[in-house]
């Protein structure tokens, strides 16, 4: 939600900067003062309104399920770990987010000028309270011993007590009661709390400063009409304003009586100046096509033509507008206010054990050893039923089938909702076919036994779901060596372990380290875990391999901090294509190949001399949500 706030917030404010630099640049000086107050109380609200009608309503980037990571290894990628120097973040931090750093930024500017705002019209009401009573000509005004000029503030009217009997009393008291009658404390509020809102933009104050021009105008038009000579009330204006204090609600500045004498002395508008007000709609009219622009955000996607960084639609998408009457009957969204649920749990995790349960391995590739990933996707309607299921990136059309097969016989989702009406909603789903001839790894002592990348039952940790139970350990356990962090040495770490039968934990290796010290220490808390409850298949306790990637970051340090080895020197090529991303953003990753060495040079010349990383992006992805996979073991 913060950086769908922070468009609106971009939306007003050139709303407002084109509404204002326009009523400069051709109203202002006009005399029709009626139609000017209009102009500029309908900036705010329009300004206000319209951007609300195309901000994203129903697709978070908060709410998205995470999408699987899927590894050459063959294992369940947990989470990533954040460790600071002071210990680890369970949870992460928000602080390295732009958006949310700039969103701090505006809020503690808001409740400075929140605060100074309140602090004036108190100033204001302790005035008036603090003020006796005076009849002049059978009406009742407020008179103060501060030094201020007169000002009126809704039904009150507040005079110095040394204006009392001011030659000019008459006049003042006739200007301020115009202000009272039309309810100026009212433009007057709200122009003070859009400044607030809008706290850094100027044309908010130049609005601010229009609106108290405006009414002085007004008032002072009026003033003249009932007769009063034009230049005894100039003259009465300068008078009452020196050497007096100025609250919010009062407007006798030097300046603005030197505008106010200028206004009086125009004569009256021309046939073009009244043709100017043509200008009105149009002005409201271009600030809402102006605000109308849409912003699309998501993961970066690496397509298969184009290996550069795009912004695409993995998550969200402002595209779909926030009104009820965008909330179209055949749109498919891919993320809902409120997700699908698949039998009473969240999707990735009700809908892997209905494909794990349900999901037979085809004789056929079990026969000719045909094994890989299946993408699945299909968008769950309105009723729970599931529809237009089909093949993103396929194997063999038996494992294709197969898996077509049992993801559209699913019974049991519940749809997601927007606003409290359901929505159609889309997800991709990957499937591994193993065999396990392939997925099998030796223990020194128990010879050649299955290990379970995905497992009926998958094991938990202190009663908790692996990916929260451990991470919490890891997080409460794990220190920052003191000789990485006296080094500046930071950087993640892929640990590799298998969960026994018995719930411990075994064969904890270290596949992608970056400094010793670091890599020790994510070995030692992983080796000394309490007993885990193990995962189960067929009712029966089994090995379940994980990978848990466990990055160390110092305080204040950027991701650059130098590490043990330079991977930014690395060639990286994605679906054949050299890329220079940013490789955390790829969602889906289908096949990973390391070449170093006279391969790496052999194939890519020169700059294939610090060694290549081949990937292959599975394409389409991005149109759905990726639910977790599953790996399905097929027994020869």
């Amino acid at each position: 939600m913060t950086t769908e706030f922070l468009i609106y917030l971009a939306k007003v404010a050139l709303s407002i900067l084109l509404l204002m630099g326009l009523f400069k640049l051709a109203l202002a000086a006009d005399r029709s003062f009626a139609r000017n107050r209009f102009y500029l109380m309908g900036a705010i609200l329009w300004s206000i309104a319209i951007p609300l009608l195309t901000m994203q309503h129903g697709e978070t980037a908060e709410g998205m399920m995470p999408a699987i990571v899927i590894t050459p290894t063959y294992t369940i990628n947990l989470p990533e770990l954040v460790v600071t120097a002071q210990g680890a973040d369970a949870q992460g931090s928000a602080w390295g987010d732009p958006t949310t750093i700039i969103l701090t930024i505006y809020l503690t500017g808001v409740a400075i000028f929140l605060l100074r705002m309140m602090g004036s019209y108190a100033r204001v009401l302790y005035i008036i309270a603090t003020s006796k009573n005076y009849t002049i000509d059978s009406y009742t005004i407020k008179v103060t011993r501060a030094a201020i000029a007169p000002f009126a503030f809704f039904g009150w009217i507040v005079f110095p007590e040394k204006l009392i009997d001011h030659r000019d009393l008459t006049k003042m008291l006739l200007h301020e009661r115009v202000h009272s009658r039309q309810l100026h404390s009212i433009d007057l509020l709200l122009g003070e709390f859009f400044a607030v809102f809008q706290w850094f933009n100027p044309a908010s104050w130049m609005l601010k400063k229009l609106i108290t021009e405006n009414h002085e105008y007004t008032a002072d038009r009026a003033v003249i009409d009932l007769g009063v000579s034009s230049y005894e009330y100039q003259a009465s204006l300068v008078n009452a304003t020196v050497g007096r204090e100025v609250v919010p609600v009062s407007h006798f500045s030097l300046i603005l009586i030197k505008k106010r004498i200028k206004m009086m002395n125009k004569t009256s508008n021309s046939i073009w100046l009244r043709a100017k007000g043509i200008l009105v709609p149009v002005a409201f009219v271009s600030a809402l096509v102006l605000t109308s622009f849409t912003v699309e955000m998501g993961v970066d996607k690496i397509s298969k033509d184009n290996a550069t960084s795009t912004s695409t639609d993995a998550s969200t998408s402002f595209t779909q507008l926030a009104s009820e009457a965008a909330l179209q009957d055949d749109k498919i969204y891919n993320t809902a206010e409120v997700m699908p649920t698949f039998k009473g749990k969240e999707a990735t995790l009700g809908f892997r054990e209905y494909i794990v349960k349900n999901l037979k391995y085809p004789e056929v590739a079990l026969k000719n050893g045909i094994q890989g990933n299946v993408y699945v996707q299909f968008v769950v309607e309105k009723d729970g039923s599931v529809s237009k299921v089909k093949i993103l990136k396929g194997v063999d059309p038996s494992l294709d089938k197969e898996a077509i097969r049992v993801v559209s016989q699913a019974t049991g989702w519940k749809a997601g909702e927007i606003k409290g009406k359901p929505v159609r909603v889309s997800f991709t789903f990957p499937i591994r076919y193993m065999l396990s001839d392939g997925a099998k790894v030796s223990k020194k002592g128990k010879g050649e036994e299955e290990v379970f990348f995905v497992a009926e039952d998958m094991p938990t940790f202190n009663g908790k779901e692996a990916s929260l139970g451990f991470r919490e350990y890891v997080g409460a356990n794990l220190k920052y060596p003191e000789e990485a962090a006296k080094k500046g040495i930071q950087g993640t770490v892929y640990v590799q372990f298998i969960v026994e039968a018995s719930g411990e934990v075994s064969n904890v290796k270290v596949l992608r380290g970056t400094d010793p010290s670091l890599d020790q220490e994510a070995i030692r808390i992983v080796k000394n875990s309490p007993r885990w409850t193990p995962g189960k298949q067929r009712g029966e306790n089994v090995r379940v391999s994980f990978t848990f990637p466990i990055k160390f970051k110092l305080d204040g340090a950027s991701e650059t901090t130098k590490t043990s080895e330079d991977f930014s020197k690395v060639l990286k090529i994605v679906n054949g294509k050299e890329y220079t991303g940013d490789l955390n953003k790829i969602e889906i990753v289908d096949q990973i190949t390391v070449l170093k060495g006279e391969k790496a040079i052999a194939k890519y010349g020169e700059k294939g001399k610090n060694g290549v990383v081949e990937i292959t992006v599975v394409e389409g992805t991005s149109e759905s949500k990726v639910l977790n996979g599953v790996n399905i073991i097929g027994e020869k």
